[in-house]
């Protein structure tokens, strides 16, 4: 198996720790020591917090859509019925890890913007 890149070991450490922490309560510093990489290579990647931030959020958004996709297409084979977005949000509401949606949280905790960056808020 492949070693994730740098770029990917930041977003996967951002990702975990921004969604169980908080994006205030998750420091760059933090990240990066969690990582394991320099702080040149995050700036390399991500010029700010926010360019961070974004690239986390849009990943989710993509992951979840897919995980959300196949988990109703899955439950639409077996019982053709609406109900089955339900049961698919249900089965992420019992998760483990669940905190709620990234985006509401993103929201929630900026006091309702973004700072000086739109894309977070589109």
């Amino acid at each position: 198996m492949a070693t994730p890149s740098a770029r990917d070991r930041i977003l996967d450490t951002a990702a975990r720790l921004f969604y169980r922490d908080g994006y205030r309560a998750t420091g760059i510093d933090r990240i990066i020591a969690e990582s394991g990489v320099a702080k040149m290579s995050l700036y390399r990647h991500f010029a700010s917090k926010n360019d961070l931030i974004f690239e986390y959020l849009q990943r989710r958004h993509d992951g979840w859509m897919a995980w959300f996709e196949a988990g109703v297409r899955r439950r639409l084979a077996a019982r053709p019925n609406l109900d089955v977005m339900a049961d698919t949000l249900g089965e992420w509401f019992e998760g483990e890890d669940f905190r709620g949606c990234a985006f509401i949280n993103m929201v929630a905790e900026s006091g309702g913007g973004a700072g000086d960056d739109p894309r977070l808020l589109e």
